[in-house]
C-alpha cells in the first residue's frame, strides 16, 4: 500500500469536505513526497517523529514504541481489521498531527464517553476486571477512613493489585441475598493527600477463573452484583471517618483495555488512548453535548493502564494491539 500517496488524497478530500484550512498545509506536505513509490506506516511515522526527537519532544524509546504499534496498525490493515480510513485517523495520533478544530467536528456529533453509571447490558468484556473505590473529592488526612462496599459472593477470592493508602480488612459479614457486605479501612501512618478521583485501591474481580454466576453475563450485570441491592444497583460506597470529614468515595467497574465500556476490546479503544495522552480526547469532548467528567476520565485511565505500572502511555496501546490481535494473554 502506497500509504504516503493514500493519506495525501484522503486529507485533501477532508480538507475539501469540511474547509478546515488547518489541514490543508498537511495535506500539501503529504503531497510532496508522493512521488515516493512506497513507504510503509512506520517509515512515516518514523520520519514524523524524527523532528520531534531531536527537538526532545520525545524520547528514543517512545519513538521505537510507537513505531512497533504503526506496525501492528500495518498488520491490522492487512487484516481487514481497520480501513484506509482509519489508517489515516491513526496516523494523525502516531504523529500528534492533530487539527483541534477537526477534533472539535468530531466530538460534537457524539457521546464520546458513556457516563460513570453506564455499563453496557448486553456483552461481559473477556479481559480482567477490577473494582475500584474512587474518591470523588481531594482529600488530606491524619487518620484511617473506614469504607463499606458489597459484592456477590462469588465474586470474592480475587485479589488487591495495588493502593494508594495501606489498607487491611477489618470485617465482613454475608447477607441472605448472597452479598458480600466488606468494610475496609485505607489508613495511612503518615499525612496523607488524594487527588481527586484517585484510587484508594483496586482489588481484581476472578471473572474468569471457573467462575459461575447465574446471569452474569453483561457489564451491567456485573454492575449489579458489586451492589447492594442486586435490583436496584449504585455506584455509591459507604464510609466512616474518625474526623467526619466528607470523601464520598464511589465505585468503578471496569476490564482492561475496554475504555469506552462497549463490551469488547478494540482498535477504537487504543485509538482514543492515544489521543487522550495527547490530552485532545477529554479536551475536545467539553464541545460535545455531553461532557467528559473528572470522573469519566479517571475511570478510562483505570481501564487504559493494562500493564498496570499505574501510567497511561504507548506502551498499553502496544499491549491492547497485541491483544486484539491474538498475540498477548496480559489482559486475560
Amino acid at each position: 500500500m502506497n500509504i504516503k500517496k493514500m493519506l495525501a488524497s484522503m486529507l485533501a478530500v477532508i480538507t475539501m469536505a469540511s474547509g478546515a484550512t488547518a489541514l490543508t498545509s498537511h495535506a500539501e506536505d503529504f503531497t510532496e513526497v508522493a512521488e515516493v513509490e512506497e513507504m510503509t506506516l512506520s517509515a512515516l511515522v518514523a520520519e514524523q517523529l524524527e523532528e520531534k526527537e531531536i527537538a526532545g519532544e520525545i524520547s528514543a524509546e517512545d519513538v521505537a514504541t510507537t513505531i512497533r504499534v504503526a506496525k501492528q496498525v500495518e498488520e491490522m490493515r492487512n487484516q481487514d481489521m481497520i480501513s484506509d480510513e482509519d489508517v489515516l485517523e491513526w496516523e494523525q495520533a502516531l504523529t500528534g498531527n492533530y487539527d483541534m478544530n477537526a477534533i472539535a467536528t468530531y466530538a460534537s456529533g457524539e457521546n464520546c464517553y458513556p457516563s460513570y453509571n453506564y455499563y453496557e447490558p448486553s456483552k461481559l468484556c473477556g479481559t480482567k476486571h477490577y473494582f475500584a473505590i474512587l474518591n470523588a473529592y481531594p482529600m488530606t488526612f491524619n487518620s484511617s477512613i473506614t469504607v463499606t462496599y458489597c459484592m456477590h459472593n462469588g465474586l470474592s477470592g480475587g485479589s488487591y493489585q495495588y493502593n494508594v493508602l495501606n489498607h487491611s480488612i477489618v470485617s465482613s459479614s454475608i447477607s441472605s441475598d448472597s452479598i458480600v457486605a466488606k468494610t475496609e479501612e485505607l489508613g495511612t501512618t503518615s499525612t496523607s493527600s488524594v487527588g481527586t478521583f484517585s484510587s484508594l485501591m483496586r482489588y481484581q474481580i476472578p471473572l474468569f477463573t471457573g467462575l459461575t454466576i447465574t446471569g452474569l453475563n453483561s457489564e451491567y450485570a456485573l454492575h449489579c452484583y458489586t451492589s447492594s441491592d442486586i435490583n436496584n444497583p449504585s455506584d455509591r460506597i459507604d464510609w466512616k471517618s474518625k474526623d467526619n470529614e466528607n470523601y464520598n468515595p464511589v465505585k468503578c467497574v471496569y476490564a482492561l483495555g475496554d475504555v469506552d465500556r462497549s463490551g469488547f476490546v478494540e482498535p477504537k479503544d487504543t485509538l482514543d488512548i492515544m489521543k487522550n495522552i495527547q490530552h485532545v480526547l477529554f479536551e475536545a469532548s467539553s464541545n460535545s453535548t455531553t461532557v467528559a467528567s473528572s470522573y469519566n476520565e479517571a475511570a478510562f485511565n483505570l481501564a487504559a493502564d493494562v500493564n498496570l505500572d499505574k501510567s497511561v502511555d504507548m506502551k498499553d496501546v502496544e499491549e491492547i494491539n497485541k491483544f486484539i490481535m491474538g498475540q498477548s494473554s496480559i489482559l486475560r
